[in-house]
């Protein structure tokens, strides 16, 4: 344990309260709250805790003379003050106690002008002799010393200086002059016309948002009705007066004022790093997003077969995609497109893509990189869209025993991971399709994506999957130190590995349909067809003809959930129907995969292989995006040669009428300072005095103007 030395000049903050020292005794620091006047023990180990903990801070002499002084002056510490200011005190500081070492050796006096001035000599010359300046002169960087200040001072300004020195307790901050808060800053306007610039100037926080132009307009129209009405001679003050009590207001207030609150809080919400996760599937950010380009809602086979008015009257539409990121590696967890409303059903099926196996949607779409993102999330973030405040959605993320986090509304960056990729869909992958959309009409211009929509909505989401498993899971990521989150996805799952995704068996009863259907000797009928099993069979011995709620997935219809008592399940199978089955050489070369990795993993070592890949699928993206335009009829780049030739030729045309516009009899009906360019005068006629200029009286056809005609430097020419 350490006891404390304290005094009564120091400060003690315990938990931010201001105390005091008033003694110590044997076992405790004895301190008075200054905020409640109350006396205060605390022994001496909790006092060595909580200041090692930094719940109690100590400013060492904060009440003493001198601290309250320094206080008082803009900076309070040497360190504070700029270099030129730092050097100006130094240099006086040297003088004094030069000054002061001379005096207490008995060299020098302070009772007159004459001794300064002998003991300015004296310490002048044992510079001199010691060669301090030409030392100090070489050490210093060009350019650091100031340009006044370090010449010999005067015996008064030497006497101030010692004065000044010792009446501050020889502390160096009292030779500091703080001649920079001299001057009257105070307004020089009448109370008046100040109380009128406030309140123009508050109106410029308001969402009709005028310019300083139009408020020092209405200070100036306020200000003359005051004049009149109380007969006043108030001048109208200047812009930047109004400007200063502008920018004056916070900032906050202003924006708040002009673009919202909501606004407002988005733009000066802290930055931060963000929600840190350590281990694939900790946090799973979900959203969702209307696809910025524009599909066909039709089959392309169906298309190729259709004229070009049926084409016209297939509607187009723009889909929406449900997408889940994990944030510890980045990947892409579950991707689900829709032509449908936003609803309960498309939030399941994007929480149920995280747990399913997705090769066969990557194989369908041609990916060539592994998609073995699967697993159930310890959290998910979602918005507060009814989607995913509906009893549907929340059932079954209950039943999966799955934490749900939502952020307050507007809050974005609360689930800033999935809304970057959506920014990076948008800029990436959304530009190599002209049926793309815009988020606001400057953007767009004439564009109209609608009419040039290319795309089916088979062909977008394969074009959707193809881009994540083979360009975004496989380019390096910034917020992964240069990893990209195939390579993250590998490293975290040889660390610390996955939380195992839902068996077939609680997905068919968590995510399946739920009916009621009875029992008989041969099972249970569904579809026209008969589920059994040897523990669905004794249920009916015990009772026949008793109804059972039974759980199926439309996904895969071989097996059912019967629900035997509360929270037990049992399962059947159809009965003389073919199965689905895998092949054996399909199971050996992902069981040989799965032995020779350890575990489910990206295959993303070869960097010449990834970069290949990586090129391949952004080829065959706009291999397709070119294909679904020759298909629909839409040629961009001839339109765009055909339409940039007529603007040429248009451009030149309205130059040539102009040419001929400004010949003949059209140059006559104008007068010729206007019609005839000033360097196309002849040069007889702009050396020509004007005195001699033939007027409109003499020339009949000229017309009538009482100004002479221009006349024509030679510079000009």
């Amino acid at each position: 344990m350490t006891r404390y030395r304290l005094c009564e000049d120091d400060r003690i903050l315990v938990d931010g309260v201001p105390h005091r020292f008033v003694e110590t005794v044997e076992i405790a620091q004895i301190l008075i709250d200054l905020d409640r006047r109350e006396t205060v023990a605390i022994e001496h180990l909790e006092f060595e805790r909580r200041l090692h903990a930094g719940e109690i801070r100590i400013d060492l002499g904060y009440h003493s003379v001198s601290a309250t002084r320094s206080r008082v002056r803009r900076y309070q510490a040497l360190s504070e003050l700029p270099p030129e200011k730092r050097a100006l005190v130094m240099h006086k500081l040297r003088w004094v106690q030069d000054f002061i070492a001379l005096y207490e050796r008995g060299e020098a006096k302070k009772t007159s002008p004459d001794g300064y001035a002998a003991a300015i000599a004296m310490i002048e010359k044992s510079r001199q002799a010691a060669e301090i300046e030409e030392a100090e002169d070489r050490r210093r960087k060009p350019g650091a010393r100031p340009l006044s200040g370090f010449s010999n001072p005067s015996a008064s300004q030497l006497k101030r200086w010692v004065l000044a020195y010792e009446y501050g307790d020889r502390e160096t901050m009292s030779l500091y002059d703080g001649y920079a808060r001299g001057g009257n800053r105070q307004r020089r306007l009448d109370p008046v016309v100040v109380r009128l610039i406030n309140r123009v100037a508050a109106r410029y926080c308001t969402p009709i948002r005028p310019t300083m132009t139009q408020l020092h307009s209405l200070l100036g129209r306020m200000l003359r009705r005051y004049n009149s009405k109380y007969k006043r001679d108030y001048e109208i003050p200047s812009r930047k007066a109004l400007e200063r009590a502008i920018h004056a207001i916070p900032d906050f207030e202003k924006v708040a004022g002009r673009r919202g609150l909501a606004y407002a809080r988005k733009h000066f919400a802290p930055v931060h790093e963000g929600v840190v996760a350590t281990m694939p599937f900790e946090r799973v950010e979900m959203d969702e997003w209307k696809i910025s380009i524009q599909a066909i809602l039709m089959e392309t086979g169906d298309w190729e077969q259709l004229s070009e008015d049926a084409r016209k009257a297939i509607g187009r539409t723009r889909c929406w995609l449900t997408a889940a990121i994990d944030c510890a590696t980045r990947c892409i967890v579950s991707l689900h497109v829709s032509n449908q409303p936003l609803s309960s059903a498309t939030a399941i099926r994007g929480l149920r893509m995280m747990m399913e196996d997705k090769e066969p949607l990557r194989n369908l779409a041609g990916a060539k990189t592994e998609w073995p993102t699967r697993g159930t999330p310890a959290l998910l973030v979602t918005d507060k869209g009814s989607q995913f405040l509906s009893d549907e959605f929340q059932t079954i993320v209950g039943s999966l025993d799955i934490s749900h986090a939502r952020p307050p509304a507007g809050m974005a960056t609360m689930r800033g991971q999935i809304e970057r990729f959506f920014g990076t869909l948008e800029t990436r992958f959304a530009s190599n399709f002209i049926g793309r959309t815009f988020s606001n009409p400057t953007q767009k211009g004439e564009h109209d994506a609608e009419k040039l929509a290319e795309l089916t909505v088979h062909e977008l989401e394969q074009a959707l999957i193809r881009h994540v498993c083979d360009v975004y899971h496989r380019t390096p990521h910034g917020a992964l130190e240069g990893l990209s989150p195939a390579q993250e996805w590998n490293r975290l799952m040889h660390a610390t590995g996955v939380k195992p995704f839902v068996d077939e068996r609680k997905t068919r009863i968590v995510f399946g349909l739920h009916v009621t259907r009875s029992m008989s000797a041969r099972g249970v009928r569904l579809f026209g067809t008969f589920y059994q099993s040897e523990p669905l069979h004794a249920m009916w011995m015990e009772r026949e003809g008793r109804r059972v709620r039974i759980a199926l997935d439309p996904d895969d219809l071989n097996t059912i959930a019967v629900e035997r008592g509360p929270g037990d399940w049992i399962e059947a199978e159809v009965i003389n129907r073919p199965k689905f089955v895998v092949s054996t050489d399909t199971l050996a070369m992902n069981f040989a995969q799965l032995v020779a990795r350890g575990l489910p993993a990206f295959n993303v070592d070869d960097l010449v292989e990834n970069q290949r890949i990586l090129d391949e699928a952004l080829g065959d993206i706009e291999a397709m995006a070119n294909a679904a335009r020759r298909r629909n009829g839409i040629v961009i780049e001839e339109a765009f040669e055909k339409g940039l030739e007529d603007l040429r030729r248009n451009v030149r045309r309205a130059f040539a009428d102009y040419r001929k516009r400004t010949d003949g009899k059209f140059r006559e009906i104008k007068s010729e300072a206007v019609s005839l360019p000033r360097r196309e005068r002849p040069r007889e006629e702009a050396h020509t005095p004007p005195a001699e200029t033939p007027t409109a009286i003499d020339q009949p056809n000229a017309p009538t103007s009482r100004r002479a005609p221009r006349t024509s430097a030679p510079w000009r020419e």
